[in-house]
């Protein structure tokens, strides 16, 4: 089996004063059984957590990027430099909001911690390991939901379960408290078209979640909904992640979303990227965005941000 196939990629803290800041100068997977049964080894799932918990208790940080430049060969204009000499650390079960001008290679860096590509230059490692290729301990939320239109909600969010040989009881077992939590239970044998863009993006979150990933890539998961919707959806995704103690990666071109939901926002330079400011938000959770959408303390930390990220669109 290809490296590729080993990830089920989904379509789909110290505390530091508020508004500090500073400036850098593994085993194959099975087929799904047929039938509803599965050729699982619960051993080898196990082991696997297992071996997760470790390298949580390690102390060694989730993700780092560690003098990482990418070039891309462009036709007829040589290499281009996408992003240059960036350091990043996050440890373990920080929600990190990345933020800049288009094309400043905020996906780039995404797909590097995916391992669907490697840098030019420098290291991408986890819990101080090399980045190699696709885990099975990631998950990967993109725009649009990408929801296969023949399955219905439920199926939808067992698909990466059901790849992975988990067995019908406990895929649907996930499914449904997913959906329940996300309060779309209740649509669990609709197909997508039948629902609102805001319900499909719901199922899109539980699918990617349901695989249990220790590190949530989100690529503007909320990009496309309009305001309420978005704020709705933020709250619920909030709610889970809070309870998570995952990592998450969060690429936003909406400030506020990152203000709001981040514990700490990365502003990055246009092309070629490097980071502009590291901040931290020092804001107590839990925190809801419907309540919130307000807070002077956000709001003080968003002017601070868009002042950094302004000058790069000149």
């Amino acid at each position: 089996m290809s490296d590729t196939a080993k990830m089920v990629c989904v379509p789909s803290q110290a505390a530091q004063p508020r508004g500090r800041c500073h400036r850098p100068d593994q085993a194959p997977l099975r087929a799904p059984a047929q039938h509803g049964t599965a050729d699982v080894d619960m051993n080898l799932i196990s082991k696997e957590r297992e071996t997760l918990a470790q390298k949580r208790d390690s102390g060694a940080p989730s993700v780092n990027l560690e003098g990482v430049s990418v070039a891309f060969d462009v036709p007829g204009k040589g290499s281009m430099l996408a992003v240059d000499n960036i350091d990043l650390e996050v440890p373990a079960g920080q929600f990190v909001a990345l933020v800049g001008p288009s094309g400043c290679g905020k996906t780039t860096a995404l797909n590097m911690l995916a391992g669907l590509m490697t840098p030019s230059a420098g290291t991408v490692s986890r819990y101080g390991k090399p980045v190699t290729g696709p885990s099975r301990d990631i998950g990967y939320m993109l725009a649009r939901s990408a929801l296969t239109p023949w399955r219905t909600v439920r199926k939808n969010v067992e698909l990466g379960l059901e790849i992975r040989g988990i067995p019908a009881k406990e895929r649907k077992e996930r499914s449904m408290n997913l959906l329940e939590i996300l309060k779309i239970d209740h649509f669990a044998d609709a197909f997508p078209s039948q629902m609102s863009h805001g319900m499909q993006q719901r199922v899109a979150i539980a699918r990617t979640l349901a695989i249990d990933p220790d590190l949530w890539l989100m690529d503007e998961p909320f990009g496309a909904l309009d305001a309420q919707t978005r704020v709705r959806v933020q709250t619920d995704f909030m709610r889970i992640w809070e309870g998570s103690g995952k990592t998450v990666l969060f690429v936003t071109h909406d400030l506020s979303e990152a203000v709001m939901m981040a514990d700490r926002v990365i502003v990055m330079t246009q092309r070629p990227a490097k980071i502009k400011l590291d901040m931290m938000v020092d804001v107590e959770r839990p925190r809801n965005p419907q309540e919130q959408l307000f807070d002077p303390r956000l709001e003080e930390i968003e002017r601070t941000l868009w002042e950094e990220l302004r000058h790069e669109f000149n």
